[in-house]
């Protein structure tokens, strides 16, 4: 009886330390669009101004009119708040989206490698994205390599 009662004890004094281990934990930096990743914007009733824009290596749209709109290596609210400022412009309370599609390089053991684009999502997802792998019995020998 004595060792049960030790042992809830101390999963009770450990209680707050493993609380405190969760709160300490790294934050996940925010998503932000590189040269080379794209952004379809679509403006509720403006054909004109929806498009699909790619990032350009000087950080600004590469489009004739959004190549004012430089949003690389910020996060994806400001890219958003930065769009409505660029926005207003042309329409006094612009309503859209931003749909950012990130440009990922698949490739090893799966059906499609090649170069894709796609929202952010887990490094999973984008492996079923491509046709999924072509050697299950190697998937845990993924290697994710991000910024270099």
């Amino acid at each position: 009886m004595t060792r049960a009662r030790l042992l809830i004890a101390l999963s009770l004094a450990l209680l707050p330390v493993a609380a405190a281990a969760q709160d300490g934990a790294p934050e996940t930096p925010p998503a932000v669009l590189r040269p080379g990743d794209r952004a379809a914007v679509q403006v509720w009733r403006n054909q004109e101004l929806s498009t699909t824009l790619t990032v350009g290596e000087d950080s600004a749209f590469v489009h004739p009119v959004y190549g004012a709109v430089k949003v690389a290596g910020v996060p994806l609210p400001e890219v958003r708040e930065r769009l409505r400022q660029f926005l207003s412009r042309y329409e006094a309370e612009p309503r859209f989206t931003v749909l950012p599609e990130f440009r990922v390089y698949v490739g090893g053991a799966v059906r499609d490698p090649n170069q894709h684009y796609m929202p952010q999502l887990t490094v999973g997802e984008a492996i079923t994205r491509v046709g999924g792998s072509t050697a299950p019995d190697r998937r845990h020998r993924v290697r994710l390599v991000r910024g270099g």
